[in-house]
């Protein structure tokens, strides 16, 4: 049965409120939910990411569903000529308040189990809030004739206000693109444990043609590399704690409102219990 991408949408949307209604003892949001975070018991600070775009600050009235905010975000950000640094911008902004309000956690869950992606440095921005020092993430280069460019390399920095004890960061088969970069960059820091499935697996921009009969078409050119040379493309970045999460999205959704009803999300529940055996 082919999947309905407006229900997947909605269903998306109402399982990550529930998860943050459920763990965190107050909910913030920025742009229709795209960013929710909160204090969980603990101290654990709770931080949802669901998109590496739609997070520019944008006068837009507050507290809009998604069907509501969006024709307007999209209209402004479409008569935009540097719309993409807007979206970095919206990212400091964003992670600056998300870490003041939680300054007093004492580990942090990184929810990226919705996140489809968007922008690398929107990604690489809100994961150099938890590291201490500058990394090499990754490179990419793109077929170029019967070769590649050179590659490219991708670094990530630190990032203040910073926190750099433990980080719980949650994936799914659902966690695509940009998102992905900021995976590949919790490979190395030792306070970072990636709990879940691994990611979806596809890394590289689109490459947009047109044929003569006008019809356009998209093309991955581009091969993503982790420091060692390692690809993930069509694999997608490993977890370190495997949980089999369904690959359709109505199904994993599904099943994480299953797990709240009965005995709580268990990627967060793995999270804690892993904090609580640190204490």
């Amino acid at each position: 049965e082919e999947e309905d991408p407006i229900n997947s949408l909605d269903l998306e949307m109402k399982t990550s409120q529930m998860i943050a209604n459920h763990y965190c003892q107050n909910v913030s949001s920025h742009n229709a939910g795209f960013a929710k975070w909160g204090m969980m018991e603990d101290t654990i600070g709770y931080i949802q990411i669901n998109a590496m775009l739609f997070l520019a600050y944008y006068d837009i009235e507050p507290g809009l569903g998604f069907y509501d905010w969006y024709p307007l975000y999209a209209e402004i950000a479409n008569n935009k000529v540097f719309q993409r640094q807007d979206e970095i911008d919206g990212s400091k902004k964003l992670m600056k308040t998300i870490m003041t309000d939680l300054v007093d956690a004492k580990s942090y869950i990184l929810d990226l189990r919705f996140n489809f992606g968007g922008k690398d440095e929107v990604a690489l921005e809100i994961i150099g809030h938890f590291i201490d020092k500058q990394m090499l993430v990754a490179t990419k280069k793109a077929k170029l004739g019967n070769g590649f460019t050179n590659h490219q390399n991708i670094k990530i920095n630190p990032v203040l206000p910073s926190f750099t004890g433990d980080v719980y960061v949650l994936t799914s088969h659902q966690t695509a693109s940009a998102a992905e970069i900021a995976c590949m960059a919790t490979i190395e820091p030792i306070n970072m444990t990636r709990i879940g499935s691994p990611t979806e697996g596809i890394f590289s921009d689109q490459l947009e043609k047109r044929l003569p009969i006008g019809w356009e078409y998209t093309l991955s050119n581009e091969i993503y590399q982790d420091k060692h040379g390692n690809s993930y493309e069509n694999i997608g970045i490993p977890p370190d704690v495997l949980i089999k999460y369904p690959k359709d999205k109505i199904a994993f959704s599904q099943l994480l409102q299953d797990q709240l009803s009965s005995s709580g999300d268990e990627a967060i529940e793995i999270a804690i219990e892993r904090q609580k055996e640190k204490k």
